[in-house]
């Protein structure tokens, strides 16, 4: 596609004949869509732009019609599918939203005079009532403790790693990703002292963690401070600096799969406690503390006053102990019963235990193998049907060495599954690179036989 069809990528669902394609109001219409989209990109970030466009896919992909024509009805029907799927009212309330704010921004530059002043279909569809911080959750102080207290029992350089990266979380009250991307020019020295503004405790853990893996000495200014591992693949890590990787950060997903690791071997529900569990931790740890709403309000970023108060409200409603998993509790005392001490959760890059690849996924859906990056450092770039090779080896690599931690006939079952498509698809890939070499030869000799004429 070109860059003059660009604008009609969003109507193509339509499926509409190629003398509607051309029309001028579809080409107002698409063109309109594609600068309202660039804008929301530009103004907030790429996720809202790629949120807003596929909310309109659904919702075309669903009514067959330009959105001109679209009804009400057309939108509580799309409304009524998303309830169907059983998605979160809050889901449910931004896609709806996205649909009427591209109405209102057609409306407010004048791009279909035909509609009639506030023509917004998806404006008239009641939206489901929902309320800010329904879902959200804090750690009790015990909950809190045995989260730590696990990490803590790991001596490993990753445990390490691990300890300093969620207590900063639970003692600063930082996002997540500020965390993640934090570099060592950051919390360094910095000349007056003041180790980035962190903790005495903070401070400690990180210095525990880089001295451990040796980092300490040589870490750069640049360098970021709590760094992946430089080769997940390898069974046994060498604890040396050069096992980590301090030019990128810790990913989004490595952080998430950390704490979900982390929390479910210290007894508690992994699967409700996510990173902003730790911010709202650190919250109400200052609030049990008594501090001001002044400096909880700059902890947060500013928040309004009459939004702070809602927001540690909600917090300070939720039940106690709600995070709590029921198979680590003692029925007699009642008190959060922890793993034992030799107990360690799987995780690496850690000598100490093999067979280790840092919660290594499988890469069949994956956009991005990293390993490609440790071969360009090598020289070796493939293209073609020689990167897809090579794509589906690493693939399969990747599934046997997963497969080996397999505890369950699911699992197993689903493992088996993948290897089998992804011999599939390696299969496919090596006959068409051989389809194509059998057809560069058959035009080399032709080409010599037209020579030889």
């Amino acid at each position: 596609m070109n860059e003059n069809e660009k604008p009609l990528e969003l109507f193509q669902l339509l499926n509409l004949p190629e003398a509607a394609l051309a029309g001028e109001r579809l080409r107002r219409w698409a063109e309109a869509f594609q600068a309202w989209i660039e804008e929301r990109r530009a103004r907030f970030c790429p996720t809202t732009g790629r949120g807003s466009y596929n909310a309109w896919r659904e919702f075309l992909t669903l009514t067959r019609k330009p959105p001109w024509e679209a009804t009400v009805a057309d939108v509580e029907a799309y409304a009524e599918t998303l309830q169907k799927r059983k998605l979160r009212p809050a889901t449910i309330f931004d896609r709806l939203s996205r649909l009427a704010q591209f109405y209102a921004y057609c409306q407010a530059n004048g791009i279909d005079a035909e509609c009639g002043a506030g023509f917004n279909p998806a404006a008239g569809v009641r939206k489901p009532k929902i309320e800010r911080y329904q879902t959200a959750n804090y750690l009790s102080q015990k909950e809190e403790s045995a989260l730590l207290e696990a990490i803590r029992r790991d001596p490993s350089q990753t445990g390490k790693r691990d300890y300093a990266l969620i207590l900063m979380l639970l003692r600063t009250g930082w996002r997540a990703g500020e965390v993640r991307q934090l570099r060592w020019e950051g919390i360094g020295d910095t000349g007056n002292g003041d180790k980035g503004g962190l903790v005495e405790e903070v401070w400690e853990a990180v210095r525990e963690y880089l001295e451990a893996s040796g980092r300490w000495e040589g870490i750069q200014a640049e360098e970021y401070v709590f760094a992946p591992s430089r080769a997940p693949l390898r069974r046994e890590a060498r604890e040396q600096p050069d096992d980590w990787d301090g030019s990128r950060p810790l990913s989004k997903s490595g952080l998430l799969k950390v704490l979900k690791l982390r929390a479910g071997h210290a007894g508690l529900k992994a699967e409700k406690i996510t990173t902003r569990t730790l911010r709202h931790t650190a919250v109400m740890r200052r609030v049990e503390a008594g501090e001001p709403i002044e400096a909880l309000q700059a902890m947060l970023g500013k928040v309004p006053a009459d939004k702070m108060k809602h927001y540690l409200r909600r917090l300070a409603e939720k039940p106690k102990g709600r995070l709590r998993a029921r198979k680590w509790i003692d029925p007699e005392t009642g008190e959060l019963v922890q793993p034992g001490a030799d107990e360690i959760p799987s995780h690496a890059p850690c000598s100490a235990q093999p067979r280790n690849h840092l919660a290594l996924t499988h890469g069949f859906y994956a956009k991005y193998l990293p390993e490609f990056e440790w071969l360009a450092e090598d020289g070796i770039e493939p293209q073609g049907m020689d990167r897809a090779i090579l794509r589906w080896r690493i693939v399969m690599r990747r599934i046997l060495i997963v497969g080996d931690g397999v505890q369950t006939l699911e699992e197993a079952m689903h493992y088996l599954k993948l290897t089998g498509l992804a011999s599939v698809r390696l299969v496919k890939a090596l006959k068409y690179r051989q389809l194509l070499r059998d057809l560069q030869v058959k035009l080399q000799w032709e080409a010599f036989f037209r020579e030889r004429r």
